[in-house]
């Protein structure tokens, strides 16, 4: 490695969290300094792979294949080099790694930790590109090796942190330093918030870098490594072993008999310090945290927090627009998501990504009722689109669209196309179908469908009372065996949302008794009131002090988990399964808290 090559590492990083994928492709593209540094074949590769994935062209994938075997071999070099002290001393000669003041023991550990590291993110992306491709027997193979490469890090990584000198500390100059070279400079201060659109942009352009730096010493250069290197193996082995957790009970015996390993808490840990750490990393994981504390832990504010100091870091990334547009849609803030996705329509580079932002603005529209402002992001989705997925879930909203509209012609001709498309195993698609089927079957929406979609409408975007105002009017208008349950069924969610248990539990029962006059389109909503009635008794279970009390509580809410997991081959089961996964989560963890807390209470008093 030199001097020129790690620098453009730096460059390139910068360009890569801020959207500048093009600049960071155009600045890595030569070979030779790909083969001197796998730092820079690695980020090279992520671009390709990233793209290839959004894009599912099977063009872009072979590309990112043939980048991430350079990486690969890139990183057995930089192992080569490293597998020996003779070889050590020859490869640190001459380069940034000479006149260090550490050791070339340290040195060795440091290159071997990196080239495993930069094997098992070339294995990670691998297999995700796989995946995508729905190559699932390679797939699972290359994630396999992929873990074992960051599991193998993990004692090497201790090992390092333990040699290092007390007042050691990881320098982030180097991010800075590639600017030193530079003879004009342009400075963008991007101030933004995740709960307002307000956004101010100031841009100024000097001649001169007036950016005051260190030396840059080549001590100053290692510890950098060191910062990717830690936040590299944190980031992988949090991402491992959060993802395992979340593999069902019943089956975890499997994925941890091959090699696998689940920790939720070492997980959270992990992803949290290499976030902390400032490398190569670190927005990634902190990309997974987001998700993570908004969409499984469900606690927004922790999730807004950690994306707002992300995007102040990177302001003009897309991938912190794009969950930060799923956050505000979630909180019922429809017109910043819409401004965040409308965002990502500038990214050129990869037009799939403009077509995702344009369903997802398609979508918000929707869910405002503004059927004929929807029609032509739909359209323009199903039209420059060549992805499968969401093909049939917006065929489904533009057909219910024109509908609304009284256009029944082209609604029917949309909802006619699912048939053909929906693809065998995909939730979404599975679903689409179902629906389409009866809607053709029934000559299109009732006007009970349309009053009780816009109430659903409301209750995702957490409108609650107008929700409840919807469903009223949806009453009077009830034609089918299945339309009073379902009508149950969301007044029950919007009451369970609002902490109102039982009047959500007085719904969710009403639900039940409809049972056997539900047809197999509405058949989900029987394990969902099942699952719903569950998480009420378990956290009405884990606010009680009696710990009798409490255990019964969880056995009532575990029996109705069981009932609802009995059901099968309904629309989005897995997501049954996940929330009471998550419900037991919950609930163990208030009660290892208590028992805790009373221990230490008790403690002290002996004391």
């Amino acid at each position: 490695m030199d001097l020129e090559s790690i620098l453009k590492v730096e460059e390139s990083l910068g360009l890569f969290w801020n959207s500048k994928y093009e600049l960071a492709q155009n600045l890595l593209e030569n070979r030779t300094l790909r083969a001197k540094n796998p730092i820079a074949a690695l980020i090279y590769a992520a671009i390709g792979t990233i793209k290839a994935i959004i894009s599912e062209e099977e063009i872009e994938a072979n590309e990112a294949f043939e980048r991430l075997n350079f990486a690969e071999k890139s990183a057995d070099a930089l192992a080569d080099q490293f597998s020996s002290t003779n070889s050590a001393n020859k490869a640190i000669e001459n380069s940034v790694l000479s006149n260090l003041s550490f050791g070339v023991p340290l040195i060795r550990k440091v290159m071997n930790i990196l080239s495993k590291i930069i094997l098992g993110t070339m294995c990670l992306f691998d297999s995700i590109l796989k995946f995508r491709l729905q190559k699932y027997v390679t797939g699972v193979y290359t994630f396999r090796k992929s873990w074992k490469y960051f599991e193998e890090c993990l004692p090497l990584l201790r090992e390092v942190e333990n040699e290092l000198s007390a007042d050691y500390k990881i320098s982030n100059y180097l991010h800075l330093a590639y600017r030193t070279t530079a003879t004009t400079a342009t400075t963008a201060t991007t101030t933004a918030t995740t709960t307002t659109t307000t956004a101010t942009t100031t841009t100024t352009t000097t001649t001169t870098t007036t950016t005051e730096l260190p030396e840059l010493t080549n001590d100053i250069i290692f510890r950098r490594l060191i910062t990717h290197v830690c936040s590299s193996v944190n980031f992988g082995a949090g991402m491992f072993h959060y993802s395992i957790d979340l593999v069902p009970k019943h089956f975890k015996w499997i994925v941890e008999g091959i090699g696998f390993r689940a920790d939720r808490e070492l997980s959270m840990i992990e992803l949290a310090t290499s976030v902390n750490s400032g490398g190569a990393a670190s927005p990634f994981a902190g990309f997974m945290l987001v998700f993570i504390h908004a969409f499984w832990e469900e606690e927004i504010e922790k999730a807004e927090q950690l994306l707002g100091r992300l995007q102040a870091e990177n302001p003009e990334d897309y991938l912190f627009s794009y969950c930060a547009g799923y956050i505000h849609r979630s909180e019922g803030r429809l017109a910043q998501s819409t401004g965040c996705f409308e965002r990502i329509m500038t990214c050129t580079f990869i037009p799939q990504f403009q077509n995702y932002a344009q369903a997802e603005i398609g979508l918000n529209k929707y869910l405002l009722f503004d059927y004929q402002g929807a029609i032509p992001c739909l359209e323009a989705y199903l039209q420059n689109s060549k992805v499968r997925g969401y093909r049939c879930f917006m065929h489904l909203l533009l057909g219910r669209c024109y509908d609304c509209l009284n256009d029944v012609d082209k609604a029917y001709a949309e909802w006619r196309k699912i048939k053909s498309q929906a693809r065998k195993g995909y939730a979404l698609d599975e679903y689409s179908k179902r629906q389409a089927k009866n809607l053709l079957e029934q000559r299109g929406q009732t006007e009970f469908d349309k009053t009780f979609m816009q109430g659903f409408a409301l209750y995702e975007t957490k409108r609650f009372n107008e929700s409840f105002e919807k469903l009223n009017e949806a009453e009077t208008l009830i034609q089918t065996d299945n339309d009073r349950p379902l009508l149950f069924y969301l007044r029950g969610a919007c009451f369970q949302k609002l902490k109102q248990f039982d009047q959500a539990k007085a719904a969710f029962s009403q639900v039940l008794l409809c049972e056997k006059k539900i047809t197999k389109v509405a058949l989900f909503i029987i394990p969902f009131a099942y699952c719903c009635l569950g998480e009420i008794e378990m956290e009405n279970a884990t606010k009680l002090t009696d710990r009798q009390a409490q255990q019964k509580g969880y056995e009532d809410a575990n029996k109705l988990f069981k009932k609802a997991l009995n059901y099968k081959n309904y629309d989005f089961e897995s997501w049954v399964s996940a929330r009471i996964k998550r419900a037991q989560e919950r609930a163990a963890a208030t009660t290892s808290t208590s028992t805790s807390t009373t221990s230490t209470t008790s403690t002290t008093a002996r004391k």
